[in-house]
């Protein structure tokens, strides 16, 4: 999972499609264990330009009732998010004291606290 921060400590989040695992839910980008942060940079129409910093957070398992999914969430601190993903149905920045409720998934529940937790990063 991606956890991209923007300069006022909001993060992007996903919502998931209507079926499936977390159905309609929020979370930060899932993509695939061989997806590069410039992949994920380049949908939503930023550049490595736009990384003010990146690092790793702590990995950690999800148990649901019949597997396991292993999360490696990579912390991505970004300059200026693009206008475009502000006010897109799909994807939306969302921060600390957000008045809106969102659904949220229980992943996506831990990792805002986990950036909430974290140092500000310059």
């Amino acid at each position: 999972m991606f956890v991209l921060v923007d300069a006022q400590e909001r993060c992007l989040l996903e919502r998931r499609p209507p079926t499936g695992l977390w159905g309609g839910l929020w979370n930060p980008p899932e993509r695939s264990v061989e997806c590069e942060a410039e992949e994920l940079l380049s949908e939503l129409g930023m550049t490595r330009s736009n990384i003010r910093h990146q690092h790793a957070l702590p990995a950690f398992r999800h148990t649901f009732t019949h597997f396991h999914l292993d999360i490696e969430p990579l912390r991505i601190d970004v300059a200026t998010p693009t206008v475009s993903v502000a006010d897109h149905d799909r994807f939306r920045w969302y921060g600390n004291g957000e008045n809106e409720p969102l659904g949220l998934s229980a992943v996506a529940v831990r990792l805002l606290a986990l950036v909430q937790s974290t140092l500000v990063l310059t």
